[in-house]
């Protein structure tokens, strides 16, 4: 899915998240679940396109408060690319976590983003599905 602007869609049996994920990029596009899609899981956020340094902004802005309000889990199978600001921001978003008393964790990487990932040394970190 390629986009020209950040989203924010609700599962179609869940209220929005309000003022989650509101800032607009032209390469990533976010898109938050406030239903799990398994138990425990907590909310789900879908991201697609490109994490660099032109776009990070945007997935830190949604994920800052969802990882500190409770378990988060973020799916990249429609991340095409992402560089090393991507992975710190990942990194950033585990220690929200950790501080906050939650977890975090990354589920379906693309191949290129799973590369990135272990390349980053993220593994071990980061709980990552494949």
């Amino acid at each position: 899915m390629t986009g020209t602007h950040a989203t924010t869609r609700a599962h179609a049996t869940t209220a929005p998240i309000t003022g989650t994920c509101a800032t607009t990029w032209q390469i990533l596009d976010l898109e938050v679940l406030q239903a799990p899609q398994e138990e425990g899981e907590g909310v789900v956020v879908r991201a697609a396109g490109e994490v660099d340094i032109s776009s990070v902004g945007a997935l830190e802005a949604c994920l800052g408060p969802l990882v500190a309000a409770g378990p988060t889990v973020l799916d990249l199978s429609g991340v095409t690319f992402m560089d090393a600001s991507g992975v710190r921001a990942l990194v950033r978003a585990q220690h929200g976590a950790e501080e906050a008393g939650s977890t975090f964790h990354v589920r379906h990487p693309s191949d290129p983003v799973a590369r990135v990932l272990k390349l980053g040394g993220v593994y071990g970190t980061i709980a990552v599905q494949p």
